[in-house]
């Protein structure tokens, strides 16, 4: 019965290690207020340790969503911007290519071929 007891809190702690260092590498908040690490690393870890059964499966769950959205946003903003880099009459690109050979992905901002059907990164039906 020890070794059960023992090996249980083993992975509540290490999973709870796993949490608080994970939660601070990707600035995951416990609710949606600025990172820092009282709603950080430090509320994923306490929290983890208490209630265990719940936070857990909570994190894992909230996890995906929050990187998913960062990444959203990142997309999201390189499309905005990328007419903006070909209005600031950036004509040579850092290959030497033409700028005005290519355009941007409008579903992703993935710089592609002025000819091309469809983006080499994301499929989004171009023509």
């Amino acid at each position: 019965m020890f070794e059960l007891t023992s090996i249980m809190w083993a992975i509540v702690i290490g999973s709870s290690v796993w949490v608080a260092y994970d939660s601070q590498s990707n600035k995951i908040t416990v609710d949606n207020k600025p990172y820092s690490l009282n709603n950080g690393a430090l509320a994923w870890f306490l929290s983890c340790i208490l209630l265990w059964i719940i936070i857990f499966p909570y994190y894992l769950v909230k996890r995906p969503k929050v990187l998913q959205q960062r990444q959203r946003e990142r997309d999201k903003t390189r499309v905005q911007e990328a007419p903006k880099m070909q209005e600031m009459g950036q004509n040579l690109t850092k290959d030497g290519q033409n700028q005005q050979d290519f355009q941007y992905c409008p579903n992703c901002g993935f710089r592609i071929k002025k000819e091309a059907n469809f983006c080499r990164r994301c499929g989004f039906k171009i023509k």
